[in-house]
């Protein structure tokens, strides 16, 4: 892993803790600490700690406010560490692979989706399933949740969703189309070709045409 310099972009530092590929974005917490599936210490540029997990993790951390890291795995789990010292607190097993990051609320619920077609919400304290929702196909885009509770997440049969975040019930959802639109709207990931949605107007949009090339 590697911090460079904003305006010129020489490096600052780099580690490598682990010895294997870093697929994951880092997070930034609120001290500065960057996190991964280990913690390093921006200030004194020195490694804080490395968690063990029970299989490879592609998905960037989510920090909490609460004091905790949320990761998924390759193992199917979702674990919560502690930030000051990587302990595990708990973990929890889908039915698949967690390749999509997680988010974490402001009352403290998680959310995450499954290569099970799943996404789950969490009690970020205990790790307790609050609710799950069948989207039918896999999710590897990582949820958004709106001020007022909303949650958005795309899935790999093209459809955007948006679920109340409190029952996990659908609020609507839509099937995304050619890239186009007006770009005050919302846009998230659906599937592996992306697509935009107005959730006002519960449709699809589109965004202005992208040119490729010379």
């Amino acid at each position: 892993m590697y911090a460079l310099a904003p305006a010129m972009g020489e490096p600052r530092w780099s580690c490598r803790p682990s010895g294997f590929p870093i697929d994951a974005s880092p997070a930034i917490g609120p001290d500065g600490t960057v996190y991964v599936v280990f913690a390093f210490d921006e200030m004194l540029r020195s490694l804080k700690w490395q968690a063990h997990i029970g299989g490879r993790a592609v998905s960037s951390p989510a920090v909490g406010h609460d004091g905790k890291v949320y990761v998924g795995s390759y193992d199917h789990k979702v674990y919560a560490l502690e930030a000051l010292t990587g302990a595990k607190l708990w973990e929890f097993k889908t039915g698949g692979a967690v390749i999509a990051s997680p988010a974490f609320a402001p009352d403290s619920t998680v959310y995450v989706g499954s290569d099970d077609d799943k996404l789950y919400a969490l009690e970020g304290n205990t790790g307790v399933k609050r609710w799950e929702f069948d989207a039918g196909a896999i999710i590897w885009s990582s949820p958004a949740v709106a001020a007022d509770g909303t949650v958005y997440f795309g899935c790999d049969n093209g459809y955007l969703y948006a679920l109340r975040g409190a029952t996990g019930r659908p609020v609507w959802n839509v099937r995304g189309s050619a890239p186009g639109a007006d770009q005050a709207r919302l846009v998230l990931p659906v599937g592996r070709r992306g697509a935009v949605a107005d959730p006002s107007e519960r449709r699809p949009v589109r965004l202005p045409a992208q040119r490729h090339g010379g």
